[in-house]
């Protein structure tokens, strides 16, 4: 297998944050335009408060810049140290999968359990991606 194969999963998961951050970027642009949120609420999020589907898409942004980062860095180092195989691969598609399910139920009906799962499911494969990079070394 061609180590850099690990990457392709990364620039999905990276071209689904910018896609999401365009979405945030648009959707506060139009909440302005149509008067939901004043301009002025942006310089420092405060006098006024966003309507809750644009809060939940603002926040959503936000997680994909927490726990993917580790994800990006676990691919990083799997690459580095040869340790991409099969399963390594199964794992970041698993978890790029989880961050698209997170996705869907974070800005569609927000059920946070199901939310929390998810989340959790992606946490953990990362874990057992680090443990594959520190078996191979």
């Amino acid at each position: 297998m061609i180590d850099s194969v690990i990457f392709y999963p990364v620039a999905v998961l990276v071209l689904w944050t910018l896609a999401i951050l365009l979405m945030v970027g648009l959707s506060r642009l139009g909440a302005v335009k149509k008067g939901q949120v004043p301009l002025s609420f942006y310089r420092l999020y405060r006098g006024g408060e966003e309507p809750d589907k644009l809060a939940a898409m603002g926040r959503h942004f936000h997680n994909l810049l927490e726990v993917p980062p580790l994800f990006y860095l676990t691919c990083i180092i799997a690459y580095l140290t040869q340790s991409v195989s099969t399963v390594m691969m199964i794992l970041a598609w698993g978890f790029v999968a989880s961050r698209l399910l997170h996705s869907a139920i974070h800005l569609g009906g927000n059920k946070v359990q199901a939310r929390f799962s998810v989340f959790l499911i992606g946490v953990l494969i990362v874990v057992a991606m680090w443990v594959l990079i520190l078996l191979h070394l």
